[in-house]
């Protein structure tokens, strides 16, 4: 038989449901069921929700025949920390691995479930862009981790025996400090003094032209209008100018920005790899709305009919916080160069800033 749909819950419910939730942050971090389960599942309707299990409806303890379904199989006797990768380079090193890091750390005699689901196309792909997943997996196995990689979605039904659901980390200011440190490990040249000086640009992105939100001064989500300029602009500044995509592989890209001492680019991923630095550099950011998806006001999200709100990260400024970076930031509300250039050049101190790069 067919089991009902599979209830697929954000990280804003998982919060919730966590937050109202009695653990000792010194010895659980995560939701623990120990024993035999049946967990049902369907494709999810909603392309960048995660995948978790809950008690009740959709998960029961004990074996249920499965017949005429897509099951796998993972009961195995051993204990497990399950974890789903979503599609974002940011979220998925400074989140995910950050929190299987955390898990590890607490639970360092468990075997690790990674559900690939959202990641896997990207995984294949004949570039490197998502060589770093990759890399942080191997690096895994070679710490001594048993690492299964599954995609649960492609299966209506899903057994499985004592697991535990890793969850947000209490203390989000390791979560920089617990991916920096890992990767630290494999660097080329841990002793390397960093002197590089780089701006990150996205100027060989695409242009999300699938955006298109009514009443905005601009038709995407590409976040500058002239990228060529803006590169040059910090090229004459003495900034090396580097595009993420480029690196051959990611112990290039790591072995990087390890060097680099200050780094500047426009709110993105880019500036995701500042967790690479070595703590005490700078960062710059040219801070721009980003275009996001939502559920419309009192309805649920669907993806056919996307609802897009403008929104401010204040992602990278935590990220500088507590990887002890100095931080300071330009307004980019309209995502014109020129206007950029106007507040860099108007602003005396800002444009000292930016020069004294040595």
């Amino acid at each position: 038989m067919k089991f009902p749909s599979f209830f697929i819950r954000s990280r804003k419910d998982q919060v919730t449901t966590i937050e109202a939730s009695v653990y000792d942050k010194d010895t659980i971090t995560t939701p623990s069921y120990d024993g035999m389960y049946t967990i049902k599942n369907v494709n999810p309707s909603t392309s960048d929700d995660l995948f978790y299990f809950f008690p009740g409806e959709n998960m029961v303890k004990g074996y249920l025949e499965s017949s005429n379904a897509a099951t796998i199989n993972l009961i195995n006797g051993k204990k497990k920390l399950v974890k789903s990768i979503c599609y974002s380079f940011y979220h998925s090193v400074l989140d995910d691995m950050s929190e299987i890091l955390y898990a590890l750390e607490k639970y360092p005699d468990h075997d690790l479930v990674i559900d690939i689901s959202e990641i896997y196309p990207a995984l294949y792909a004949p570039h490197a862009e998502w060589d770093f997943f990759n890399f942080f997996v191997q690096t895994l196995k070679e710490n001594g981790t048993a690492v299964n990689l599954v995609q649960l979605k492609n299966y209506d039904v899903v057994y499985m025996d004592n697991f535990k659901i890793v969850s947000f980390i209490y203390e989000s200011g390791r979560k920089s400090t617990l991916v920096h440190e890992f990767f630290k490990q494999k660097v080329t040249n841990p002793d390397v003094k960093p002197t590089k000086n780089v701006f990150v640009s996205r100027g060989l992105m695409a242009p999300r032209a699938d955006v298109i939100a009514e009443g905005l001064s601009y038709v995407n989500d590409s976040r500058m209008d002239d990228h060529k300029e803006l590169e040059k602009y910090f090229a004459d500044l003495g900034y090396d100018i580097v595009h993420a995509e480029k690196f051959n592989s990611f112990q290039e890209q790591l072995d990087y920005f390890y060097s680099v001492k200050n780094m500047v680019s426009i709110t993105g991923s880019g500036l995701t790899n500042a967790a690479f630095m070595q703590p005490g550099g700078s960062m710059f950011e040219i801070v721009t709305p980003l275009v996001v998806s939502v559920p419309p006001p009192n309805a649920p999200k669907d993806i056919t009919n996307p609802f897009f709100v403008q929104e401010i990260h204040n992602f990278y400024k935590n990220l500088a916080y507590y990887h002890n970076h100095t931080y300071a930031c330009v307004q980019n509300p309209t995502r014109s160069f020129e206007e950029f250039k106007e507040k860099i050049e108007g602003n005396p101190k800002l444009k000292a800033y930016l020069e004294c790069n040595d």
